[in-house]
């Protein structure tokens, strides 16, 4: 049986953690060894660790999500995994399902299944099967076309199961794009390989109050340097120019709005300083989706 290793990187969410790692080390799959790596936290998530013997925890100083996740990608010993975030959960049979299709599909570079947002009680808040015929054509026929011009990793990475030999010559997570590293991983991954889908939902996701995606900036600077990464290939390769283009201008139009409506909300706040640093992150990675969005909002009051 092959042995999948689960990477659960985690910085002060200890109070998710103990719910990350129940729902990994309560999988239906044997084979399996939990890895919590704890990146600086000051809160108790080494306490929470220390609760379950079968995990192996590993401390580092806070260097961020793509460094923790890579460090236990060093750690790992199996021939799979996951990248489980601490504040997310594995559905039952999540594991077994995801193994199934890689072992069926030799030729995939990874399986992913779907995901589901939970809210703080464990409530379903909503779902993204993402089951049309389109997608999943765009999906299995030419993953990258579609990853490029969607902007979008397919998967949170807690829903998705890697070969571990191929993220590891892919140069696995860079460290400086935030929550848009597995979009680039990803990427690159598919740019020679194809996929495939476990068709259930095999990840919840919380949604809360410190989620990543709310950091506005981090999320626009991230989605739009991990499309401009592309830029090379997309040109070497014409055929994807187009997706690269139309990919681009959707990440900095989706997150360019927030956060211009970020921007207005801290300077009527008055968090000038907030507000200034806010405003140059989007001049600088989305200034016309910014100017187009405040306009909106100018509009819209004084109508």
């Amino acid at each position: 049986m092959t042995l999948v290793s689960v990477v659960i990187p985690c910085h002060n969410y200890g109070r998710f953690l103990a719910a990350a790692i129940e729902s990994a080390l309560g999988q239906s799959y044997a084979e399996m060894e939990v890895i919590v790596v704890d990146d600086g936290s000051t809160d108790d998530t080494a306490a929470v660790a220390a609760g379950y013997p079968a995990v192996r925890y590993v401390w580092q100083a806070n260097r961020g999500q793509g460094d923790a996740s890579n460090r236990g990608l060093k750690e790992a010993t199996g021939q799979f995994v996951l990248f489980l975030d601490a504040d997310d959960v594995l559905e039952a049979g999540a594991i077994e399902g995801l193994v199934r299709c890689l072992e069926e599909r030799p030729e995939c570079v990874f399986a992913y299944g779907h995901q589901q947002w939970v809210d703080m009680r464990g409530s379903v808040i909503t779902t993204r099967p993402e089951r049309s015929a389109r997608v999943q054509t765009c999906l299995q026929g030419d993953p990258y076309a579609y990853m490029l011009r969607t902007n979008n990793p397919v998967r949170a990475p807690g829903a998705i199961l890697y070969r571990i030999d191929a993220v590891r010559s892919a140069g696995a997570f860079a460290g400086d794009l935030g929550n848009a590293q597995d979009l680039d991983l990803n990427l690159r991954l598919v740019r020679d390989h194809a996929i495939c889908c476990d068709d259930r939902i095999v990840l919840s996701t919380r949604v809360h109050a410190t989620n990543a995606t709310r950091n506005y900036g981090v999320m626009l600077q991230g989605a739009v340097q991990a499309q401009l990464r592309q830029r090379s290939f997309a040109r070497r390769h014409p055929v994807y120019e187009r997706d690269y283009v139309m990919g681009l201008r959707l990440a900095r139009s989706y997150w360019g709005a927030h956060m211009a409506r970020q921007v207005i909300s801290q300077f009527r706040g008055g968090e000038m300083h907030q507000a200034l640093r806010s405003l140059w992150t989007l001049a600088r990675f989305a200034p016309v989706a910014g100017m187009r969005e405040t306009a909106r909002n100018v509009r819209r009051r004084g109508k």
